[in-house]
């Protein structure tokens, strides 16, 4: 099976696309479509249990183990500056930050969110008699504040922000009657750019 890519860079100066190509020493198959960037690296989560680390100017390859084998829904993303790694484990979220790189990598275990917390920590606004009524399952996550110690979820109707370090979620955005049974598919947060990612890979067969 394939392990590697050939890897698609855009340069804005040039306004070009320059192909190369990376050997990331896991079968392509592993690799999820969950990917990360920021400070000129591409953070892709593979499979059960690693973040595969690209630097995009020498195209070397590291391998990152994960604390915990994750699963379809986990996600990577920066945070604050960190990359940091989230799955659901029964009813709950789990989000890891990854300490710093040069003292080998430790990852973190940031904050255990439960359903019962998120309600808690519901304003009146929100509605938090409808929220108590819904699994863990329901809360979707979409992504990381890249700036902020922030996370956001998809509920249904709604669009909600938690931030981890005042344990307070708010209601960021509510769907109006002509988007009615609407759901988020891909959340992006990039403070860098307007544009949805400037890498693109594809897989060598």
């Amino acid at each position: 099976m394939a392990q590697g890519a050939e890897l698609e860079v855009f340069a804005p100066q040039r306004r070009s696309w320059a192909e190369h190509q990376v050997q990331w020493g896991l079968p392509s198959d592993a690799m999820s479509t969950t990917m990360s960037y920021f400070n000129g690296v591409l953070y892709i989560l593979a499979y059960p249990d690693q973040v595969v680390e690209i630097d995009l100017t020498t195209m070397a390859c590291r391998k990152i183990e994960l604390p915990e084998a994750t699963k379809q829904e986990g996600r990577v993303g920066r945070s604050s500056g960190h990359l940091c790694h989230t799955h659901t484990d029964g009813d709950q979220l789990k989000i890891w930050v990854l300490g710093d790189p040069n003292g080998g990598d430790h990852w973190l275990l940031r904050d255990v969110i439960g359903t019962q917390k998120l309600v808690q920590r519901c304003p009146e606004t929100s509605h938090s008699s409808i929220f108590s009524s819904l699994p863990i399952h329901q809360f979707k996550f979409l992504g990381f504040h890249p700036q902020r110690e922030m996370i956001y979820f998809w509920l249904p109707g709604k669009i909600v922000s938690y931030d981890l370090s005042k344990s307070l979620m708010e209601e960021a955005y509510e769907f109006g009657k002509e988007t009615e049974g609407a759901f988020a598919v891909h959340f992006c947060l990039y403070p860098f750019s307007g544009h949805v990612s400037d890498c693109i890979a594809h897989v060598r067969v």
